[in-house]
């Protein structure tokens, strides 16, 4: 490295600190761990502007308008290869999307679809349709973002009624009534690994801070308050039940979590 000319060098550590996505920061952990490597590699990086300034939105000062519609302009084009679907923290009009998703252009044959604090959440219909027609999928995470509805696609059509036999993983992340109503509408293997984190701001703990003890003496009014099956080994398989504890919209970062079998409910460590 230290043989290349100054500008290569400069350039390829620049490119080095990027993150993932052009719609996160600049880490500056990424600047300190890079400058710290030998007083030639600082005495270069300080004095390049652009290394020590380098944020990857202000790059973009162009396209920062647009922006807020992104999600809006992708999502409405067909796509017939998209195989992989992350959205996270977006605002997204589903109305002005309803004729694209009609028409199933850029949801059909998913093989992982993560949907993290959309705002608002899909509706019923979006959903069900993505995933009626993902019958590959193999990851599935929705953090925030099941629909309110989802309950009526059980009175529509029956529970079960979703086929997703492929399916590797399941993460719903939301209020424990919502979880519950999407495992219903979802067949999906006994190998399914299915992981549910939920909010405890339904009165299940009294305090914040969870114990394993408590989590087991929970766990069976969870099972009753909210009808979660375990006798239908078809549709559930062994679930991983999580829960976190959270009070006036914060989140204190206590959870604990089980293994839920068809026939008990064992403890865990607390995460």
């Amino acid at each position: 490295m230290n043989g290349l000319p100054k500008k290569v060098f400069e350039k390829i550590l620049i490119e080095a600190i990027q993150p993932d996505t052009e719609f996160e920061p600049t880490s500056w952990q990424a600047h300190v761990q890079l400058t710290a490597v030998c007083k030639v590699w600082r005495d270069d990086l300080l004095d390049c502007p652009e290394f020590l300034a380098r944020h990857s939105a202000l790059a973009r000062l162009s396209t920062l308008a647009s922006l807020d519609k992104t999600p809006n302009s992708f999502l409405s084009t067909r796509r017939p290869s998209l195989r992989h679907l992350a959205l996270v923290a977006c605002e997204i009009d589903w109305t002005a999307l309803q004729p694209a998703i009609d028409d199933y252009a850029g949801f059909r044959n998913l093989e992982t679809l993560h949907l993290r604090q959309i705002i608002p959440p899909p509706p019923k219909n979006v959903l069900e349709n993505i995933l009626r027609q993902s019958p590959r999928l193999a990851s599935l995470r929705l953090y925030e973002a099941i629909p309110k509805e989802v309950h009526l696609t059980n009175k529509k059509h029956g529970p079960s009624s979703i086929p997703l036999k492929t399916l590797v993983l399941c993460r719903p992340s939301d209020h424990l009534d919502k979880i519950s109503q999407l495992l219903f509408a979802l067949d999906i293997s006994q190998d399914t690994r299915t992981i549910c984190v939920a909010v405890d701001n339904l009165g299940i703990f009294e305090h914040v801070s969870v114990t394993n003890g408590a989590f087991e003496l929970a766990v069976p009014r969870i099972l009753e308050k909210y009808r979660i099956s375990l006798e239908k080994p078809d549709q559930m398989g062994t679930t991983n039940l999580c829960l976190s504890g959270f009070e006036g919209g914060e989140d204190y970062g206590e959870s604990s979590s089980c293994v839920l079998s068809r026939t008990s409910a064992v403890g865990d460590e607390v995460n």
